[in-house]
């Protein structure tokens, strides 16, 4: 019986070591729909959300989701009309492992992706991709950023209150190479700002530090467990 017993335990941590899932955390206080584009595999969830379909969470809510091992995709972070962070994770490219990454060039919120239980990447540095406060994290940079002037043009991605501090940070497709060098190089985003070359983009001399950086933003660990969380 002990044996059986040992065996059974044994499966068991097997099975879960091999799950295939993605745990949504929201511990924002706005609810949030996470749009799904699916590359390959398939994802259970056809609640209308951003320009497509998804999986909404609400405030407060956890949610599991378990997806076969061939799932490789994208989940954006729509709050209402507003499009966020672009989380791509991709089981279906290392078998039992997880490439991934957060992507800020076509919408900007707080939050991360990474694994289930926290684990560090392989050189002993955190596995989140993502801010979980986009705003302190540029706020930090700000007293040190030379070209102010030049970035507070640009209102519809930095704004500044009264108090020399920022009060409004966001990033599209559209935003200036001013706010993303901002952003990627000045104030250390852990997320994709710029292209990058890996997408054919050869950097230039303007741009050549944020693509840089760029290139480091994708992540890889040994569990195919992991987690989104909303901030």
């Amino acid at each position: 019986m002990l044996l059986l017993h040992a065996l059974a335990t044994l499966a068991a941590v097997l099975a879960t070591a091999s799950a295939s899932s993605i745990t949504f955390q929201n511990i924002a206080s706005k609810n949030i729909c996470y749009m799904v584009e699916v590359s390959s595999g398939s994802f259970p969830w056809t609640t209308t959300c951003g320009l497509g379909t998804g999986i909404p969470v609400n405030a407060g809510q956890t949610t599991t989701i378990d997806l076969d091992p061939g799932f490789n995709g994208a989940l954006t972070a729509w709050t209402g009309s507003i499009r966020g962070a672009r989380y791509e994770v991709n089981f279906a490219a290392t078998a039992g492992s997880t490439w991934y990454d957060a992507d800020y060039q076509l919408g900007m919120s707080d939050g991360t992706v990474g694994p289930s239980d926290n684990r560090k990447l392989s050189n002993g540095q955190s596995s989140l991709s993502g801010e979980p406060d986009t705003l302190a994290k540029a706020n930090a940079a700000w007293p040190h950023t030379t070209n102010q002037a030049a970035l507070l043009a640009c209102p519809n991605y930095l704004k500044q209150g009264s108090n020399a501090k920022l009060t409004y940070v966001y990033c599209d497709s559209n935003a200036p190479q001013v706010v993303i060098d901002f952003f990627q190089a000045t104030a250390d985003f852990t997320a994709y700002i710029d292209a990058g070359s890996v997408a054919g983009v050869a950097p230039s001399a303007a741009d050549g530090t944020a693509v840089t950086m760029a290139n480091a933003q994708s992540l890889q660990v040994d569990t195919q467990d992991m987690s989104i969380v909303a901030h």
